[in-house]
């Protein structure tokens, strides 16, 4: 627990001393995909789920999610650069609803998209998981 914290502080540190001192950091390269802070938030949500799976031992939704994530992952940057980015409403919403919208959205589109791949025949080679059992 410790450890989460000091991250949790190192990030938001960063964060703010940016801000406060007006550096000009390049988006890119500081908080780009395979950055330090992605790797620490994708962290964060692997322990906020892990522990709900904790608390709801046999939930069926958080296993579902688990098996299309790797698929979500794939499909989520298709969705949000070529359909998200492109609506009208979302962009005109400013900042943080934006921000939210996108999130939201992006998140339940993939989640469906992938869903539906695997009830796909070869669906375990697209997205990793298939959803029906297959005979043997």
């Amino acid at each position: 627990m410790k450890h989460k914290l000091l991250l949790s502080v190192f990030v938001l540190c960063t964060a703010v001393s940016f801000k406060l001192t007006g550096s000009q950091v390049d988006f890119y390269s500081v908080f780009w995909y395979q950055s330090i802070f992605i790797v620490m938030m994708c962290i964060g949500w692997f322990c906020i789920l892990q522990r709900l799976e904790e608390r709801i031992p046999h939930s069926s939704w958080i296993t579902l999610l688990s098996n299309c994530c790797f698929g979500i992952y794939l499909v989520h940057i298709f969705i949000m650069r070529s359909i998200l980015w492109k609506c009208y409403f979302i962009s005109a919403g400013g900042g943080i609803i934006q921000i939210i919208l996108t999130v939201l959205l992006t998140s339940l589109i993939s989640f469906v998209i992938t869903w539906g791949i695997s009830k796909l025949t070869y669906s375990q080679y697209i997205i990793g998981y298939h959803s029906r059992k297959i005979p043997i």
